[in-house]
């Protein structure tokens, strides 16, 4: 999914405007995801893309994109519960520290790829999701 994301936004820019160091990055949860989505690049025909910026929430905190795709490739509820971990208390609002990072890394846009019947099962994400999704 991700992937095919980055084919169609790329179509979308447009080859004379694509920057990989401005245009777009990918944010994910584990480091295995990496991996996946390059693989998808390549079976894609994406090299143009290759040096686009994939990485973890964790190392992508000072990195900005125009457009960022943050996916969360969470599919059991222990996986929710570790994406989750790092929230704290803030004038009685809960912060989720990873989610933060990961939308203020898009300077444009932000793309959120998940799995939302799961994702829904934490007050946080059910908020944003019924907020936000189309």
């Amino acid at each position: 999914m991700v992937a095919d994301v980055l084919r169609r936004l790329y179509r979308q820019i447009g080859s004379e405007r694509f920057d990989a160091a401005r245009s777009i990055g990918v944010i994910v949860t584990y480091r295995h995801q990496i991996t996946m989505i390059r693989r998808e690049m390549v079976r894609l025909g994406l090299s143009q893309l290759e040096d686009i910026s994939i990485d973890t929430v964790e190392r992508y905190q000072g990195s900005q994109r125009d457009v960022i795709i943050y996916t969360t490739g969470v599919q059991n509820p222990a996986e929710l519960d570790f994406l989750t971990s790092n929230c704290f208390e803030e004038n009685g609002d809960t912060v989720d520290r990873k989610l933060n990072v990961a939308m203020t890394r898009a300077r444009k846009q932000l793309i959120m790829i998940g799995n939302a019947p799961l994702l829904r099962q934490n007050a946080i994400f059910s908020d944003l999701i019924a907020r936000y999704s189309i």
